[in-house]
Formats: structure tokens, C-alpha cells, sequence
């Protein structure tokens, strides 16, 4: 799993926030937080998770992309990870709608049945 950390100031303060929403709440369940420190990400990191850390994020906190373990991405990199994502959201939709489909068949076969034989 790759996790996406991006910045957004607020206050003068730099914050930073875990960019796609599954992994944002994975992570606030670990953490108890919405965003997410350096030793988060740190902790993150040696889960096995991949980080990939926006430009921004990046010179807030001072990282090279090899000191995080992270690759540098811009918006588009991230936007089009996320597109990615909703494909495979969409693909897992999909699979799910189907077997209900199927299910309602043979549902619906079976009452079927049961008029006929009555």
C-alpha cells in the first residue's frame, strides 16, 4: 500500500494530512489523529508502507526524497494515483453488484419455481 502525505498550512502552522481517504482513516485509527508527524510517517515507513511525500510536504519538513524513503510527486502524480484508485473502487463495485445480481436470479428462480409447482 502506498500512503500520499501532502501539507496545507493553517495558522502559520505547517500540517500534514494523508492525501487518499481509505488510507487517511487507516491511519487516524492508528494514530487518533487526522494528520500525521514525522515520526508517524517514520512508523508508517518501517510497517512496510510505502510513502510517497508531496514537493510541498517535502520542504516543510526539510526531506530529501531519499531521506524519507519517499519519491517527490506533484499533483498530477497524486491525482492520477487517486483516479487509480477509483477505478479499482469502481472494478470492486462492480464485482459486488454482480454477485448480488446473480444472487437475485436465483432467488427469483426459486420463487418462480415455487409458483409453477403450486
Amino acid at each position: 500500500m502506498e500512503i500520499y502525505i501532502t501539507t496545507k498550512n493553517v495558522y502559520g502552522s505547517d500540517l500534514f494530512y494523508v492525501k487518499d481517504k481509505l488510507a487517511a482513516k487507516v491511519v487516524k485509527g492508528l494514530t487518533g489523529r487526522k494528520t500525521v508527524t514525522r515520526l508517524d510517517i517514520d512508523n508508517l515507513s518501517l510497517l512496510g508502507l510505502k510513502i510517497r511525500v508531496s514537493e510541498e510536504a517535502q520542504d516543510a519538513l526539510g526531506w530529501t526524497a531519499e531521506e524519507a524513503g519517499a519519491k517527490a510527486v506533484n499533483e498530477a502524480d497524486m491525482e492520477a494515483w487517486k483516479l487509480g484508485r477509483e477505478v479499482e473502487d469502481l472494478k470492486e463495485s462492480r464485482e459486488n453488484l454482480e454477485g448480488l445480481v446473480q444472487l437475485t436470479t436465483e432467488v427469483d428462480m426459486d420463487s418462480f419455481g415455487d409458483k409453477i409447482r403450486s
